[in-house]
């Protein structure tokens, strides 16, 4: 096995930085506050307002291709394992978690009081069974909607049960790999879909099933995911430019509920 490992390493190499993480951990709003906490074109204001946990960190180099391309600015405000919405039971998280949470639940609270749009990313299959959660997501739209804000809320990307590092090192090696999902994002991105379902201003988009996740963790011969859930800074970019044209037109429609699905 010892013999294996260093033979792995001397033939395939370490991973390279922008496939090991989706963002620089010291310039992201990820349980923190650094700038204005802004993504997307420089020299515009940020007028969509993007939170949620990890799945929605993993999201920041997407909202600067996404703004680049598409003339927009957001501001991102995340937390580990924390959709920083009022309400969220906080303390179901690990001790190490909870302070960084409810500070960006204040941020987010702050943020909201001068921005109309919203997106809503999160890891669905973790949130979505605790009914402390349900509820607070379901009352932070509603209390939207009363405020006549536009929420979009995002499906979960694909989860794999296997290692995508492990694939890929097997791929370089020219080895078969097999690779097996993960399904519970599948029933976690339905219940999030019924519950956008209906409520004015609400808008739920899922790209788990489009072409861009087609041969995932890979898109076009490239490795997109730094672990089971998480895409890499390639990833991340990638999907910018594959989806955010079309996050854009979800702000545009004027139906108050669409559910669009790729």
């Amino acid at each position: 096995a010892l013999l294996s490992a260093r033979l792995n390493l001397v033939m395939v190499g370490p991973v390279p930085i922008e496939q090991a993480r989706y963002a620089a951990p010291e310039l992201i709003c990820h349980g923190q506050q650094v700038g204005e906490c802004k993504r997307g074109l420089a020299s515009v204001a940020p007028s969509v307002l993007v939170i949620g946990d990890s799945h929605a960190a993993q999201l920041n180099y997407f909202f600067d291709q996404a703004g680049s391309e598409q003339g927009i600015a957001y501001r991102v405000l995340t937390a580990s394992s924390c959709v920083p919405i009022p309400g969220f039971d906080v303390e179901r998280l690990p001790e190490y978690a909870q302070l960084a949470c409810r500070e960006q639940i204040i941020a987010v609270k702050q943020a909201l009081a001068t921005m109309d749009k919203v997106i809503v990313a999160g890891m669905w299959q973790y949130q979505m069974p605790n009914p402390a959660f349900v509820k607070a997501l379901q009352r932070f739209l509603d209390d939207a909607a009363s405020a006549h804000k536009q929420v979009v809320i995002m499906g979960q990307v694909p989860m794999f049960r296997s290692d995508v590092q492990r694939v890929r090192r097997f791929r370089e090696l020219g080895l078969p790999a097999g690779l097996a999902f993960n399904e519970e994002w599948r029933v976690a991105n339905t219940q999030v879909e019924r519950l956008a379902a209906g409520r004015p201003g609400v808008q739920y988009v899922d790209f788990s099933r489009s072409g861009f996740f087609a041969d995932a963790p890979y898109e076009h011969g490239e490795l997109i995911y730094q672990d089971t859930h998480h895409l890499n800074e390639i990833g991340a970019r990638r999907y910018g430019h594959f989806a955010g044209e079309q996050l854009k037109r979800l702000f545009d429609q004027t139906q108050s509920s669409v559910s669009l699905k790729q």
